[in-house]
């Protein structure tokens, strides 16, 4: 069994997902670098005792990566109708000329967020799949349950 599905995302589930995925994963990167850059820049006053010059570094620091975080995942946002293939091997997309595809050693275990499917890379890229692809509950459940056996005899 393979599935074809023709969906479109829209900004504000891309926006959810990755507003989640920066509260469980992210800021701790984020965080990190800006308390690194700052030191990096500001090493002199910290280790004269200015410690609040570098917390206020860190912090402006800290705002810019999220800002343009979060301005690349909207600018790399894709709203034309997206086709994915999903079967035993894998899944492949297509939007417009763009393709890409995954097999599921690739993959991050599938996971069924606030009624969206989310297949994800180990990197952290994912497909957004709405409920409204599947044309029934049914199929959905379906989907879910042989993507997982697919997954899990990839191994």
């Amino acid at each position: 069994m393979t599935y074809t599905l023709r969906y479109r995302s829209s900004r504000a589930e891309v926006w959810r997902w990755y507003w989640r995925l920066w509260r469980f994963r992210l800021w701790h990167l984020h965080a990190v670098i800006a308390g690194a850059a700052s030191f990096a820049v500001l090493s002199h006053d910290v280790l004269h005792g200015h410690l609040l010059k570098w917390g206020a570094g860190a912090l402006l620091v800290f705002m810019l990566l999220v800002s343009i975080s979060v301005g690349i995942s909207q600018l790399l946002f894709k709203e034309r109708e997206r086709i994915l293939d999903v079967g035993p091997d894998g899944w492949s997309t297509r939007i417009g000329k763009k393709k890409g595809s995954r097999k599921w050693s690739e993959l991050a275990p599938v996971k069924d967020e606030n009624g969206v499917v989310v297949m994800a890379s180990k990197r952290g890229n994912a497909l957004l799949i709405p409920d409204r692809a599947f044309e029934c509950a049914s199929q959905r459940s379906e989907f879910l349950k042989d993507v997982r056996r697919w997954q899990v005899d990839a191994g």
